[in-house]
């Protein structure tokens, strides 16, 4: 089997994630636990540039109607207080969170995640060797879900409550959208 950096590097993810997907059987997901986090505050929040306002970062073959697509991030590193107790809670060596949050009226179209910076620019050497399914990937909402707010991973869609945690392969396509009247956050943990 070839590392996680193979594949990334392959420029095929797409194509290797969609032949993944195909032989999958069972849910598209799974729930894991239950944890009390916070959303931190005075952190500024930007808008990630693959899930931009811009027309220019992204292929509109490759993700028809992404022109709706928004996310502002914040990044908290494996050392931040927050990324720390969700790593230890999850059993996670190195994570970096990503809480996002996304206004109302906007998508996060399907997709499958590659986390480039994490893998190959932050953690190079140390996860030179890891195998994909090997790597961690969580989704913490820390709000109870509210009306027009949807999250879904392949063809199922999810409920919450606040402080669920849901995991799945790296090959599934996951996405959300946000129809509601306010901010939908959430926290995504990359890790190994």
């Amino acid at each position: 089997m070839k590392t996680w950096h193979d594949y990334i590097n392959s420029g095929n993810i797409d194509a290797i994630a969609e032949q993944e997907r195909l032989k999958h059987v069972g849910p598209c997901y799974s729930y894991v636990t239950n944890v009390n986090v916070e959303i931190p505050q005075n952190e500024e929040f930007k808008v990630h540039e693959f899930w931009g306002l811009g027309k220019d970062n992204f292929d509109a073959n490759r993700f028809p109607g992404a022109d709706g697509s928004e996310l502002a991030i914040v990044v908290l590193d494996n050392e931040h207080p927050l990324t720390r107790q969700i790593a230890d809670s999850l059993g996670i060596t190195k994570a970096n969170l990503r809480v996002t949050r996304q206004r109302p009226g906007k998508i996060s179209v399907f997709h499958v995640d590659i986390n480039h910076g994490f893998y190959m620019k932050k953690y190079p050497e140390e996860t030179k060797h890891i195998l994909p399914d090997d790597t961690k990937k969580y989704i913490i909402f820390p709000h109870d879900q509210r009306p027009g707010e949807f999250f879904g991973f392949g063809k199922d869609s999810i409920t919450w409550k606040a402080g669920d945690v849901f995991t799945w392969p790296w090959y599934m396509d996951h996405g959300g959208a946000n129809s509601g009247y306010q901010y939908r956050y959430a926290i995504v943990v990359i890790g190994y």
